[in-house]
């Protein structure tokens, strides 16, 4: 069994989902109100704000793993 993207997992996605309500409590009792477009619109942020971290976390990661890599990498297999 391969591994996957961690954003594909169902755990990660209820756990964000999860989080939501909690937020939305914690900013009510601070006043602000949230409609369900407002709900949706924070679904939309949170996931292109985790999408733009773990691909740079990667892109991060990739560097400096070529960084360290003792043999050049080749074209082409002959």
């Amino acid at each position: 069994m391969g591994s996957k993207y961690w954003l594909d997992s169902q755990t990660i996605r209820n756990i964000l989902l999860a989080i939501i309500p909690f937020l939305a409590l914690v900013l009510k009792s601070f006043g602000f109100e949230f409609t369900p477009n407002d709900q949706n619109d924070l679904i939309d942020l949170i996931v292109s704000l985790v999408a733009a971290v773990s691909g740079l976390y990667f892109l991060i990661k990739a560097m400096i793993g070529r960084f360290k890599a003792d043999r050049p990498l080749r074209g082409y297999k002959y």
